[in-house]
């Protein structure tokens, strides 16, 4: 019987500890939908200026 309760406090004491990465990992949602907007802009950007290079390309030949 105190095998069962040693492998029940062992379950209980990971899963206390997932619950506690999973708040953290959660906490930082805001911070990871910011870094998407940011590549998303950066992405816009790049293809106007990719956009803007063929244009001038097309135009000189």
């Amino acid at each position: 019987m105190a095998t069962w309760l040693g492998v029940a406090s062992s379950e209980l004491t990971k899963k206390r500890s997932d619950v506690k990465t999973a708040r953290a990992l959660h906490a930082q949602r805001p911070e990871y939908v910011r870094l998407g907007i940011g590549l998303d802009r950066a992405e816009t950007g790049a293809q106007r200026r990719i956009e803007k290079l063929k244009a001038k390309v097309k135009d000189k030949y």
